[in-house]
């Protein structure tokens, strides 16, 4: 740092000498510190004649500031003949004050004929002097301390709106010959001021250098959450406990303490505190496959100290993405094999079991077609296709041309193509290979089949047709072998409650859970994991870190031709014991008919909690005291603060002896009862079942509800001794439901 200037009133400012650095300074001096921030010339600061030089920067004096008393600001100009310049400075809200209008320029003459600008302009300037009448031989001519052009209270407006963003010194040369350049400014809060800034960032950085609130990640990939408290003002600063959260449930408790501002050694917190989260897997827990994640990291409150100013601006949130790409398919070959069988004439996943011929007369050809891809296929375009073809002839003489071409997009590409003269044939058919050369559009790139879109193989018999020489072309033992870079894919795996209606990204121990994995093959549904043909794979398979037996078993519950998936659900048991960390479930799937088939395998993960629910019970009365006929209401809560759900939950009572049940309360949801569940966590499935009453004293049960039983009023049964209520679902950790009931004195 240099020292820009020492007669400021408040001590001595600092400013960087790196153009399009924009710092957080604090000015210090025996009386008072204030904030200073500043800009310097990044290059096209220049000032030329009869032209206007918008010095354009951006200031952020915090995400939550107090309130600003005064303001000011340094303007370090360079020019000869200072006369020719004006100066406006503009704020993010749009408000502009006139720092200076031509000094020594009365309408007539050339002003102030002296060189550069080294000063400045405050509502508190140290003399009252009119900087139009300044011009003295010196450099700079104009040093000090001055109000604005309109006298004082100029600045003032300026304080009026967002301080925070792009600011605007737009010097304007009025006159020929004389030229310079703005070199920085600075915007001065003048009095002390309590402020912070508060970040986040995703990365796969560490350190999350590259400073970004949203990234795209391929599953499998390191993720790291950074965030950072900075406090920007001139008072310490305390984050209590529980101010500052995340809405993932990330635990940013490092950032609690106290953010001290001038070094007093009492702070617990450097002036920037940077907290690091990670790594955590894409694809797994926080960040599921195939899904944008973003979460939002919020504080609430702070406290300021040394008797500072409360802070504006709060709550702060700041959030960050993270879109997680599903896995990467398995690539392999892929056989796609003739089949000529009657009214066919298609490509296949599955070899044809008797052979078919196909007879081709001279200067004819037949195209054989595969139904469509049901997405977006890549073709691996850097060799060839091999082809093998059962091939024969008839006719005079046994030489045939003939040319193989593959097409993709209904024939609207080609991707391969061979043309052969004068091979020799026999009658009897006989396997030749041969290896297709790619097409050079499918060399550069373009090498996608789009989904919904056909992939066709056309062979044509080139001699001439009065030759009479034929192309007979055998099915069986005939095939084209397509590199395919998409063969099948493991899209996602995600985990679910018992009733696959919430999905889950945290389970308690023992509870039972599915593990739904859903494939896609761009061949189609009918070649993920096939259980006919020779060789077939068969079944998916499951593996639990940490899980022994792991389960045998799957659910096929959703088979798409439309969309080339299957879906497969795992039912388990998380065992009772496990411990408290990450469960890994990875998926593995398998394509195709082919003796050695080409699996892929995508992990799903979930935290498995060793707790259990807690749950708190309070009860009450609407009245202290009541006479006979009075309808009572009483109230029972029940929270669950424990660290698992609560399941298979059941409510009871005991009525006073001399209490009657109301039989039909007005306004309840479930009469005699009125419930209410408090869903805070949104998860909670809690459901209420039918209740269940005893006359005597719950020796037995099954008794039926009667108005006026027991002699009671009209509206009461006096013979219920007992009630009990089942529920079905769960109450997550947190929530909450009250169930009331009505009686009254009999």
């Amino acid at each position: 740092m240099n020292n820009k200037k020492n007669n400021r009133f408040f001590g001595i400012c600092c400013a960087s000498t790196k153009a399009l650095i924009f710092l957080a300074l604090t000015c210090f001096s025996s009386a008072t510190l204030a904030a200073q921030l500043c800009a310097t010339n990044p290059g096209n600061w220049g000032i030329a004649d009869n032209n206007t030089t918008n010095a354009i920067a951006t200031f952020n004096f915090g995400d939550a500031v107090s309130t600003f008393n005064g303001l000011s600001v340094d303007v370090d100009i360079s020019h000869t003949w200072v006369g020719d310049l004006d100066a406006t400075l503009t704020s993010p809200g749009n408000i502009s004050v006139v720092l200076f209008d031509r000094p020594g320029y009365t309408g007539t003459g050339n002003g102030c004929n002296r060189n550069d600008i080294n000063a400045i302009f405050s509502d508190n300037p140290t003399t009252t002097t009119n900087v139009e009448g300044v011009c003295p031989n010196t450099t700079p001519t104009i040093s000090g301390s001055f109000y604005a052009q309109a006298g004082a209270g100029a600045m003032a407006p300026l304080l009026g709106g967002n301080l925070n963003g792009s600011w605007n010194l737009a010097v304007t040369d009025n006159a020929n010959q004389d030229i310079g350049s703005v070199n920085s400014y600075c915007l001065n809060t003048d009095v002390p001021i309590a402020g912070l800034t508060l970040t986040k960032y995703a990365s796969t950085d560490p350190n999350c250098t590259d400073s970004l609130t949203s990234i795209t990640v391929a599953n499998g990939t390191n993720v790291y959450y950074c965030y950072a408290v900075t406090n920007t003002g001139d008072y310490p600063i305390t984050i209590g406990t529980g101010a500052i959260t995340d809405d993932k449930g990330i635990d940013v408790s490092s950032l609690e303490g106290l953010y001290g501002a001038s070094g007093s050694g009492t702070e617990t917190k450097t002036l920037t505190t940077n907290s690091t989260i990670g790594p955590i897997v894409a694809g797994t827990g926080l960040l599921p496959a195939n899904t944008t994640t973003t979460n939002t990291v919020t504080l609430s409150s702070v406290a300021v100290g040394g008797g500072g100013p409360a802070l504006n601006g709060l709550p702060v949130s700041k959030q960050a993405s993270v879109a997680v790409q599903p896995s990467l398919p398995s690539t392999g070959n892929k056989p796609l094999y003739l089949d000529s069988s009657p009214a066919s004439d298609a490509l296949t996943r599955v070899a044809v079991s008797s052979a078919t011929s196909l007879t081709l007369a001279g200067q004819s050809a037949n195209s054989w077609k595969l139904a469509t891809v049901t997405k977006d296929l890549l073709v691996d375009g850097s060799g060839t296709i091999p082809i093998t073809l059962m091939l024969s002839e008839s006719g005079p003489g046994s030489w045939r041309d003939y040319t193989m071409t593959l097409w993709a997009n209904n024939g609207t590409e080609r991707i391969a193509t061979l043309s052969l003269t004068n091979q020799p044939l026999t009658t009897t058919p006989t396997a030749y290979t041969y290896a297709l050369v790619m097409d050079p559009t499918w060399t550069s790139g373009d090498n996608t089949v789009n989904a919904n879109q056909d992939i066709w193989l056309t062979i044509s018999n080139d001699r001439t047709l009065a030759s009479g020489r034929n192309l007979l072309i055998q099915d069986m033992g005939s095939q084209v072998t397509l590199p395919a870079l998409t063969v099948i894919n493991v899209d996602s795996v995600a985990f679910y409650d018992s009733s696959v209606v919430t999905q889950l990204n945290n389970v308690c121990a023992g509870s039972t859970i599915i593990a739904r994995a859903i494939v896609s093959d761009p061949f189609g549904s009918a070649d993920i994991n096939p259980t006919v043909g020779a060789g077939a794979p068969g079944l998916p398979t499951i593996a639990f870190s940490g899980l022994t037996p792991n389960p045998a078993s799957y659910t096929v519950i959703e088979s798409s031709s439309t969309t080339g998936t299957k879906t497969y659900d795992f039912t388990f048991t998380v065992p009772a014991a496990a411990s408290t960390g990450t469960l890994q479930a990875d998926v593995t799937a398998t394509e195709g008919y082919e003796g050695s088939p080409i699996t892929h395998t995508a992990p799903g993960t979930l935290t498995v909690i060793n707790g259990a629910a807690s749950l708190t019970i309070s009860k009450n009365a609407n009245k202290a005291s009541a006479k006979p006929g009075e309808l009572i209401t009483y109230t029972a809560t029940v929270a669950n603060s424990g660290t698992c759900p609560a399941t298979a939950l059941e409510a009871n009572d005991k009525l006073g002896a001399y209490l009657a049940l109301a039989v039909n309360p007005a306004g309840f949801s479930n009469p005699p009862f009125n419930f209410n569940l408090t869903n805070t966590s949104g998860l909670s499935t809690l459901v209420f079942g039918t209740p269940d009453y005893s006359s005597n004293g719950g020796s037995t049960w099954g008794y039926s509800l009667s108005s006026g039983a027991g002699g009671a009023l009209a509206g009461y049964d006096g013979l219920v001794t007992n009630w009990k209520i089942p529920f079905t679902g769960d109450l997550q950790v947190g929530d909450s439901f009250t169930l009331q009931y009505g009686a009254t004195v009999k």
